[in-house]
């Protein structure tokens, strides 16, 4: 069958409907005899496969289905992928629920925007039940401890998803211009609030058209003042705070947040355009417009270390940064550096209506073995990487030739310090800096990540991320939210004062309530789960 990926990526960008991927048999996975194994010389069963990038580069032209990756996946599991459903990363949730709502399901659904809409649809009947699966499976019964199967499982009690592997090597926290810094006179990063504030103030002294801090719609991304004084990423969200979940206006910070936003748009620090700044504007802003903070976790930093290069600007260190510190006992860290990892939101789930449930379930089987963790990340031997002394050395310049393999590394949540260390070193071969230059910015780069890390792990564990709201709570908190970032957006905007702030935040803690009284209500069984108090 000829392989239709790119096809099917033009009809989901253009809306065009999608022909059906699967039909509903009824079948259960998991009962052959060699479940996810190799099954010799038995035909290779057709399968289809939706799936994201994480924001990972791939080549124009790229076809997901014919590639080596794909072909070692397909050997291992006895498949044949015949379609490759990759909506752009932008437009991954409308795709996701266009597939889901018109039945046309593919048999297996890489989605990774949030995992809790994968529970819901599994409990609606979308995707096959895996615990016993789980628990029988050779691969599975081994990757997945009984903490982690107890964070996978629905309110129904029940597990409806793959869940990616636990990572050692990510942090959320903020990209700086290390270069940027240099030229403004520094040796080290400021370690506190009024420092890198100072520092925004001299970069605009210097380059007058520069934007020091930058956010876009929706407030994305702005976390970096917000985190520092210990609320919620974007502000408009519920948060854990010392034992207990409170919607962020409830924290006795917040207002000190806004008014440092409000006070950086007075001086010209921060983009005062946030409100109608589009992706494309933003990740334009952030190449053109020496913007010395740029919020973003540790794994999406490495691949804006040849971003730059590749736009024509040379010179530049985007290393990470750490967030400042405020001394002040009403802070609670964990809210600033977000304590262990717990299961990201990146699901892989078969779908109930498959033709092909067991052919399915040894791909996903295929996805998470050891051998395709060894080539998404390494490569192929003697191409990719070279076996030297008894050590993997990597071929940087063919290594950065395939880096799209790790896309195909979503099982393992991407972010491992092993990966890290790996993509910092390829990505920064693949710089025109000096022999001199790279050591350092590879140097610096992983100094600051680990310290990133470091901080990120020595607070308690956040367990609002696993709490599962009431199906009607869900859906009335996207009205929340959206009417805070409203209110949060005009306040930092000027558009609205601080006394209008104070009666609009009384006024959205009282009506939504039953949203954090929910929260709370099933905090406990999840401090439970985690084996925290």
């Amino acid at each position: 069958m000829k392989k239709k990926a790119f096809a099917l990526i033009l009809a989901l960008t253009m809306g065009v409907s999608l022909t059906a991927c699967t039909e509903n048999t009824g079948q259960s996975p998991g009962n052959s005899p060699a479940s996810g194994s190799q099954t010799g010389e038995e035909a290779p069963e057709e399968i289809t496969l939706f799936m994201g990038t994480a924001a990972i580069s791939y080549p124009d032209g790229f076809d997901f289905a014919d590639n080596f990756v794909m072909d070692a996946l397909e050997e291992q599991a006895n498949v044949k992928v015949t379609e490759v459903i990759v909506p752009p990363d932008s437009d991954m949730a409308t795709k996701f629920n266009l597939m889901m709502s018109s039945g046309d399901i593919c048999d297996v659904i890489h989605y990774q925007i949030n995992a809790k809409d994968t529970y819901k649809l599994g409990k609606d009947g979308a995707f096959v039940e895996l615990t016993d699966i789980i628990q029988n499976s050779e691969v599975f019964s081994k990757l997945y401890t009984p903490e982690m199967l107890a964070q996978m499982k629905a309110d129904d009690g029940k597990i409806y998803s793959f869940r990616a592997l636990l990572v050692d090597g990510d942090a959320h926290t903020f990209a700086v211009r290390w270069d940027l810094l240099e030229e403004l006179g520094y040796t080290e990063m400021p370690d506190t609030l009024d420092g890198w504030l100072e520092a925004m103030r001299k970069l605009k002294e210097k380059y007058p058209d520069s934007l020091p801090y930058i956010s876009r719609q929706n407030l994305h991304w702005a976390e970096f003042i917000f985190k520092t004084y210990g609320c919620s990423g974007n502000g408009a969200d519920w948060q854990y705070y010392k034992g207990e979940i409170i919607p962020a206006f409830a924290n006795p910070l917040y207002k000190e947040a806004l008014g440092t936003y409000r006070q950086m748009i007075d001086e010209g620090l921060m983009d005062k355009e946030f409100p109608t700044t589009t992706t494309e504007d933003y990740q334009d802003k952030r190449l053109n417009r020496n913007v010395l903070i740029n919020p973003q976790n540790i794994g999406g930093m490495v691949d804006w270390i040849t971003r730059f290069p590749d736009n024509g600007i040379e010179g530049v260190m985007f290393i990470p940064g750490v967030y400042p510190e405020i001394d002040d006992e009403r802070i609670d860290p964990t809210a600033v550096y977000g304590g262990p990892p717990t299961l990201n939101d990146h699901t892989i789930s078969i779908s109930s209506k498959s033709e092909h449930q067991d052919a399915a379930l040894r791909f996903v089987e295929a996805l998470f073995s050891e051998q395709n963790r060894m080539l998404s990340l390494w490569g192929r031997e003697g191409i990719e990487y070279n076996i030297v002394n008894g050590e993997k050395v990597l071929d940087t310049e063919k290594s950065n030739e395939t880096s799209w393999r790790m896309i195909f590394n979503f099982p393992f949540g991407y972010n491992t310090l092993e990966k890290l260390e790996l993509s910092t070193k390829q990505f920064v071969a693949a710089t025109d800096l000096s022999d001199e230059d790279k050591a350092e910015y590879e140097t610096l780069f992983l100094e600051n990540a680990k310290k990133a890390i470091d901080k990120r792990m020595s607070v308690p564990i956040n367990p609002i991320g696993l709490i599962q709201l009431e199906d009607n709570n869900l859906s009335r908190k996207t009205d929340a939210t959206n009417e805070a970032l409203t209110i949060i957006m005009k306040t930092i905007a000027g558009e609205m004062s601080m006394e209008e702030f104070d009666q609009q935040a009384a006024a959205f803690i009282k009506k939504y309530q039953f949203i954090t009284d929910d929260y709370n209500a099933k905090l406990p069984a999840v401090k439970e789960t985690l084996g925290i108090e």
